[in-house]
């Protein structure tokens, strides 16, 4: 008896592929989240805990240095994440290798302006891990308000269907093609990343202007 299929959590799922291909693009290769599903060096729940652990401390300015404080007696969580970066980028320079297309090849071409020299080890984690951090969660909310707006409309998600299935295109569709001949799913992509954006900036929007700044 063929055993019944079961609930799939899309949001880990979309937040997994995201981080992959954030830290493929940004590092030259994947976390592998998706391949062992699950939260490999715990970076989404660090970064979860992060974004909002900052809207908090904005909330309440007067304990923030407190709050900060303590924290500071306990393990960093990003440790194991710089950690893997800094793993990543000591290997590609040792070989030498600036011939992928990511954004760490890019990185290791360019130079610094004010001595001519190439980017150092430093330098190219302070270009590359922001990357990271400010990408794959975007990323993955992006995704998730395409998918749940497009749901719950079905006769929506029969015509997108409908214009990627009959336009021919290469697979993967690059993404010159998806802006030349898919233009119904360009529109509600467009209107994803709106609302992703509009959500973070009325998370933003709660917090007061005198944040307060970490200890030094």
């Amino acid at each position: 008896m063929p055993t019944p299929p079961s609930p799939v959590d899309l949001d880990e799922a979309l937040r997994f592929f995201a981080f992959d291909v954030v830290t493929d693009l940004a590092f030259g290769q994947p976390l592998g989240l998706t391949r062992q599903r699950r939260d490999v060096l715990g970076v989404v729940d660090t970064l979860f805990v992060g974004f909002n652990r900052a809207v908090a401390l904005a909330l309440h300015p007067r304990l923030g240095r407190a709050v900060l404080g303590v924290l500071k007696l306990f393990t960093d969580p990003t440790a194991k994440l710089v950690g893997w970066s800094v793993d990543c980028i000591q290997g590609r320079l040792r070989r030498g290798d600036t011939s992928r297309r990511d954004m760490l090849s890019t990185f290791m071409r360019s130079r610094d302006p004010t001595t001519g020299r190439p980017l150092d080890l430093g330098q190219l984690l302070v270009a590359a891990f922001p990357v990271l951090t400010a990408g794959g969660d975007t990323t993955s909310a992006t995704m998730a308000a395409f998918v749940a707006l497009t749901h719950e409309r079905p006769e929506v998600l029969q015509r997108l269907r409908d214009e990627v299935d009959g336009c021919g295109l290469s697979m993967p569709p690059t993404y010159a093609e998806s802006i030349r001949h898919l233009p119904y799913f360009v529109a509600p992509s467009s209107v994803a990343a709106a609302a992703a954006a509009a959500a973070a900036a009325t998370a933003t929007a709660t917090a007061p202007s005198s944040c307060p700044r970490a200890p030094r």
